[in-house]
């Protein structure tokens, strides 16, 4: 079945590891639409969590992102894929120049217990 252009009607902004052109989410969005790259609001602090970044809210931080169309079921899937919402949050964020997007944060929780607000970046 052929995906149509007003199904693709979720918004979600990816940064670094979280891109389609890492090895693990081509499958999940092979088939989304690039629509471009921004920069969020300074909102945000990064640190390094093993060979990924992780990005935290409540810092003064922008962070690059690329924002995509997909299906509320690649969302479901993606959601999977990042353990949503044990390891990382979700929420809505507004992008300049864009409008809303989805975009994952670590949670304070899983950060405080794995160590990561000891490698700022």
């Amino acid at each position: 079945m052929t995906t149509t252009q007003n199904e693709r009607n979720v918004f979600i902004a990816l940064y670094d590891s979280l891109k389609p052109h890492k090895d693990c989410h081509d499958p999940l969005l092979n088939q989304s639409e690039y629509i471009g790259r921004y920069a969020t609001q300074e909102q945000f602090d990064i640190y390094q969590y093993g060979i990924s970044p992780a990005v935290l809210q409540g810092g003064n931080t922008s962070i690059r992102v690329d924002i995509y169309a997909i299906t509320p079921e690649e969302l479901e899937q993606l959601d999977e894929y990042e353990k949503y919402p044990m390891i990382h949050d979700r929420f809505h964020t507004e992008i300049p120049g864009f409008g809303m997007a989805w975009l994952y944060v670590m949670s304070e929780g899983y950060a405080s217990l794995a160590g990561v607000y000891q490698n700022p970046r």
